[in-house]
């Protein structure tokens, strides 16, 4: 059977892909502990939350993947997970300030854990979790 579109183009009903369940999801990385290398670490243009870049060390199958994770401090969980990394990373507080740019290159561990965004109904891995390497 056949339906004409508007326009004049032709569908046809045998010409039809389901899409599976979270198509559009991202290849997540697995749940799990990773030795990760600190690529970037920013805060957003408001000043009120910083964002780390992670590259996975681990050979596997995620070998060379990102991890992004955004810290909130002005939040409990926020605040206890950027001091985690923080210590992790060795950064050195000076005159109440962290200087950023001593993130780059650190060797750290992180936890990651899926969670489902009802907003936008997605999966996401985020990092539970900073630990020394």
């Amino acid at each position: 059977m056949t339906k004409q579109r508007k326009g004049g183009e032709i569908m046809s009903e045998n010409n039809v892909f389901v899409l599976p369940e979270n198509w559009n999801d991202p290849d997540l990385v697995d749940e799990g502990e990773y030795r990760v290398t600190l690529t970037k670490l920013v805060y957003n243009d408001d000043g009120d939350r910083l964002v780390a870049e992670f590259l996975i060390l681990d050979q596997g199958p995620f070998a060379g993947r990102k991890l992004y994770q955004t810290f909130a401090p002005s939040m409990p969980a926020g605040k206890r997970l950027l001091a985690d990394l923080f210590e992790a990373a060795g950064l050195i507080q000076t005159a109440g300030a962290i200087y950023l740019d001593q993130a780059k290159g650190k060797i750290v561990r992180v936890q990651v854990r899926h969670n489902h965004s009802d907003k936008t109904n997605r999966q996401y891995a985020n990092v539970t979790a900073i630990h020394n390497a």
